[in-house]
């Protein structure tokens, strides 16, 4: 082979490493793009499990609404024997203002 054709074929083939060059960047900027879409989702996903360390499970929330019971109970249990005792005390007021 002549030199003429020994460059004319360097040069083909260092156009076919351009292309290749290039398609290797544009493989590699999607690479890119994946990445910062995978780190969103990390994020996300971090977010979402800090939110779950947050609400209560159902064992949890079923004692609350138990201890709500009780202390609604409570307080009806209280509630009523005011209301008796202020019957009781009106009934003892009237008797009173009946005597003077």
């Amino acid at each position: 082979m002549s030199e003429d054709k020994i460059i004319a074929k360097l040069w083909e083939h260092d156009k076919l490493f351009d292309k290749i060059h290039q398609r290797f960047e544009q493989v590699d900027n999607k690479l890119e793009e994946h990445d910062k879409f995978f780190d969103r989702i990390v994020a996300k996903l971090i977010e979402h499990d800090e939110r779950f360390d947050e609400m209560l499970t159902k064992k949890e929330f079923y004692g609350f609404k138990d201890d709500l019971a009780v202390t609604l109970d409570t307080m009806m249990g209280i509630l009523k024997k005011l209301d008796q005792e202020m019957v009781a005390n009106i009934f003892l007021l009237r008797k009173v203002v009946d005597k003077v």
